[in-house]
């Protein structure tokens, strides 16, 4: 049997009446296609409380207040019901502060396809905690929260906490403008989507603060979207944790005097993780953590002052990960580790680390397990679509680590002083690395690389630059090449290549490129197997040592005035030079 309860009735209508109460009361509009109960309360004035509870079948729940310290509590058992709840505090002045909440709105839904509204303004100079708590149980659930502060003077919270065990959709929208700051949203879900979109706005140098975490199993999306404004805006963070396959998006802006204080926190276990952090501000902090299979990462970080850091770690197969840090600073950090388990040889993982302005950054990488990796860092280089701009940088250090077979590893470093180190032990390994772009000086590479089948190439411009390639593979096919000074000549330039562990050998430097240039040293040991070296240098004042045994072969140029050339071929090992 449906029924329809009203409350809200002015005792001074009921006075005025001239029929029978009950036959003054006709259907409202909300409830005119209702099967189930339906109730009504409309409630003015400070300090109201409503209670609602409903069992069974589509029953609508419309509750409206407006007061002060207003608050509502509903209860629904069954499926298909409805619930609204609409709070609006028009005066929270100092009679607010310090209640739990004003307004608060409480609501638990058990059941399936239930649907419920929170909306919540406090339009007013002062306000204090909106609050509202949410509960569904099973499937095909909505929950929409709506927190909205207008007006300057607010000093208490936006609060919003979610729960929904089953397949369900839950929004949180929290507003906190002229004056907003203190935005908290909790969601936990199970098998479900949440979006969260917090925006706080606050003049002058208040701090606002706007945080959220989002705790999700089974199949989970979550997308969530903080802006902070003001000249204090020095404080937003996000917190999402996932299990199964899931999907998360973390879109973060700082915008002010300040515009710092951006945190984000990703962790996600289980299969089909897929993560994009976008950071806008200064002092952003983004940290991600996957394992198991089919992972996907990207972080992206722009700001005009720098100082900031991304770190992604994935346990699995199938890794792919991206850190695009883009803005016009540098003193950035940029983290990549990557374990991939057996299996992963037929997908391989990727890395990739982009700094725009890496004065003073770091990049690293590191892979291990499985085979066909690769490992990019890029420095001090501008690349909008299909147009490199080079930059430039200084004091970058870029560090790569590989262990398996068939990986690549590239290096960029645009500028001076820069530092590359690659690591590489297993089979077929392959690393390229170029400094200084046009005119780069100071730069150092040191490549190490422990297995058969491996090749390393370095390109180095301009002056004082030093380069070591170490293979240290008992195998077959050694092969080191090195440039340096190719573009602006350059002088004062080293480079080592020490394949002294044997293989089938093959060692070429070439240094300033027929360019002038002088002072360059270059060295390249050889002390087993099917040797060859080939030692080009110009300018004057330049040395070269070649040191074979074995196969051996060696031919050194040198054009210019008081250049040095030693080769030792043979059983007697030479004294070498140590880097």
């Amino acid at each position: 049997m449906k029924k329809i309860i009203l409350s809200g009735v002015s005792m001074a209508a009921l006075s005025l009446a001239t029929a029978p109460l009950f036959a003054q009361a006709t259907e409202p509009a909300a409830c005119n296609t209702v099967a189930g109960n339906c109730s009504i309360v409309d409630q003015n004035g400070d300090n109201n409380t409503a209670d609602v509870d409903q069992d069974g079948d589509d029953n609508v729940s419309d509750i409206d207040q407006d007061s002060l310290g207003a608050l509502a509590d509903v209860t629904q058992d069954g499926d298909g019901n409805i619930s609204n709840v609409t709070q609006l505090d028009a005066n929270a002045s100092t009679g607010s502060v310090g209640l739990v909440g004003d307004p608060e709105a409480i609501v638990a839904q058990n059941g399936n396809s239930n649907d419920s509204v929170v909306n919540q303004t406090i339009d007013a100079n002062s306000g204090f905690n909106q609050l509202a708590e949410v509960e569904q149980n099973n499937d095909g659930n909505v929950s929409q929260v709506d927190q909205t502060s207008t007006g300057g003077g607010f000093s208490g919270t936006l609060r919003a906490f979610v729960t929904q065990n089953g397949t369900s959709n839950s929004t949180v929208s929290q507003l906190g403008f002229d004056g907003g700051k203190n935005i908290r949203a909790d969601v936990n879900q199970t098998d479900s989507i949440s979006n969260v979109q917090q925006i706080a706005s606050q003049s002058g140098n208040a701090n606002p603060n706007v945080r959220v975490t989002v705790d999700q199993t089974g199949g989970a999306t979550s997308d969530v979207f903080q802006t902070a404004t003001g000249d204090g805006a020095d404080d937003v963070f996000a917190d999402i944790d996932q299990d199964g396959i899931s999907t998360s998006t973390v879109t973060q802006d700082a915008l002010g005097l300040n515009d710092g204080g951006l945190s984000a926190s990703v962790d996600q276990t289980g299969n089909g993780h897929d993560s994009d952090v976008t950071q806008s501000g200064t002092l952003q902090v983004a940290t991600v953590d996957q394992t198991s299979s089919d992972n996907a990462s990207i972080v992206e970080q722009t700001g005009s002052t720098g100082n900031n850091n991304a770190d992604v770690n994935q346990d699995g197969t199938g890794g792919f990960a991206d850190i695009f840090q883009t803005g016009t600073s540098g003193d950035n950090t940029a983290t990549i580790t990557q374990e991939a388990t057996a299996t992963a040889a037929v997908f391989g993982t990727s890395a990739q680390v982009f700094q725009t302005d890496a004065t003073n950054s770091d990049a690293d990488i590191t892979q291990r397990g499985g085979s066909d990796n690769a490992a990019s860092i890029a420095q001090g280089e501008n690349v909008p679509a299909f147009a490199p701009t080079i930059l430039g940088a200084s004091n970058a250090d870029a560090d790569i680590t590989q262990e398996g077979s068939d990986n690549e590893a590239n290096v960029a470093q645009y500028g001076d002083l820069q530092n590359a180190q690659v690591n590489q032990t297993g089979t077929g390994n392959l690393v390229l690395t170029d400094q200084g772009g046009t005119s780069g000086a100071d730069n150092d590479v040191f490549i190490d690389q422990i297995g058969t089948n491996d090749f390393a190439d370095v390109t180095q411009n301009s002056s004082t630059n030093f380069a070591n390639v170490d293979q240290a593979g008992t195998g077959l096919t050694n092969f080191a090449t090195i440039d340096q000074g190719l573009f602006g000549g350059g002088d004062a330039n080293t480079a080592s290549i020490d394949q002294s562990l044997g293989g089938n050998n093959s060692s070429t430097i070439t240094q300033n490129g027929l360019t002038a240039g002088g002072s360059n040293e270059a060295y390249s040991i050889q002390l087993g197997d099917d040797n060859v070296s080939i030692i080009t240098q110009d300018g004057s004042s330049n040395y070269a040592l070649v040191a074979q045994d074995d196969g051996s072969f060696s031919s050194i140029t040198q054009n210019g005035t008081g250049n040095t050339a030693t080769v030792q071929q043979g059983s007697t090992v030479p004294v070498q030079p140590v880097f």
